[in-house]
């Protein structure tokens, strides 16, 4: 509730949206967990582990379309840095498992 109120004081505080979405995400609250990275997102589009999370979000709800596209987004950013991390490897083949990636 205290994160809550400061992210409604400081909307843009990346910080502390990434730490509420996170902490959503520890307690299993994945509905709530998805607007608050989706605003950071917004935000900023350009941070690889807030886009691994959303592509992870959006496969346990059954959306792979934009969970492939998140993946992308996040691959393609680390890639830019000559980053390859085994998280987004993992992931990659697990979404290959539940859903072809689209052309």
């Amino acid at each position: 509730k205290e994160l809550e109120g400061i992210i409604k004081k400081y909307p843009k505080f990346r910080a502390g949206i990434l730490q509420l979405a996170t902490t959503y995400l520890q307690l299993a609250r994945i509905g709530e967990a998805l607007p608050i990275l989706t605003r950071y997102h917004e935000i900023d589009p350009n941070d690889p582990t807030v886009e691994y999370y959303l592509s992870i979000v959006c496969a346990e709800r059954y959306d792979f379309n934009k969970s492939w596209e998140y993946l992308h987004q996040a691959e393609k950013i680390t890639e830019e840095r000559g980053h390859h991390p085994a998280a987004l490897r993992g992931l990659r083949n697990k979404l290959r498992t539940i859903c072809p990636e689209p052309a």
